[in-house]
């Protein structure tokens, strides 16, 4: 048996390739009934409130601490709320920012519309940029089988990292959360693992931050083992 949450090797993706996919569209109309439901611009894409929402953006900035670069790409980027974090923090970057929520693009691309260093497309693949960064994508999985959600996740890495020039950075609910407060729904990755998968698949060059007082972790996997201390992503 494999653990809920632990990252699969081949044997495992032999077998899930044959089962159904990530169930994406339920995902996707999940987001869209909460996009129309609130009026609050967390809850609109998932988050319990601004703070749940920001936390994790602080987070991927901590873990990014370092780098500066010219253009990042968001994978599940909602309504752009990433962006807006980053141009209030002064970044004046190129950003692309993909979701597989037509209404959440046409959204974003409206509240952004003045921004003429950003994009946004209507895509399930990543596209390319010095750094690529995900925030919450990987935590709702709703009805899809455990390992067939972890196959998702692994493809979605994959492909996160094949579409950066310089990393990637992204944040999973965590198997280290208390068992009694996880819910139904969602997916919960052991950090172990995960590092084991990236080392793997991806660099030794790793940074992982469990230290924010959530549910879960930040990693960020860099190409160079010794980015510039001296100017920062934002």
């Amino acid at each position: 048996m494999t653990r809920r949450g632990a990252l699969c090797g081949a044997r495992i993706r032999k077998v899930v390739s044959i089962r159904q996919m990530a169930d994406l569209v339920s995902i996707r109309e999940h987001y869209e009934s909460e996009l129309a439901k609130s009026t609050d611009s967390a809850k609109r894409v998932g988050w319990r409130d601004d703070s749940a929402q920001f936390s994790r953006f602080d987070c991927i900035i901590r873990v990014l601490d370092g780098c500066h670069t010219s253009s990042l790409s968001d994978v599940g980027c909602g309504r752009g709320d990433f962006l807006k974090y980053l141009r209030g923090r002064d970044w004046s970057g190129s950003y692309v920012g993909t979701d597989i929520s037509p209404k959440m693009i046409a959204e974003a691309a409206t509240r952004f519309k003045q921004d003429t260093r950003a994009k946004f497309f209507v895509s399930e693949s990543p596209l390319q940029a010095d750094f690529l960064v995900a925030s919450g994508i990987f935590n709702v999985s709703l009805g899809s089988e455990t390992q067939t959600w972890t196959v998702h996740c692994e493809k979605v890495l994959r492909k996160m990292w094949e579409a950066s020039g310089r990393g990637i950075a992204f944040n999973m609910l965590s198997t280290d959360s208390d068992p009694e407060k996880r819910k139904s729904g969602l997916s919960y990755f052991d950090p172990s693992e995960l590092l084991r998968f990236v080392r793997r698949e991806f660099s030794p060059n790793i940074r992982l931050d469990q230290s924010y007082g959530q549910f879960d972790f930040t990693v960020a996997v860099f190409r160079d083992s010794s980015p510039s201390p001296l100017v920062t992503i934002a």
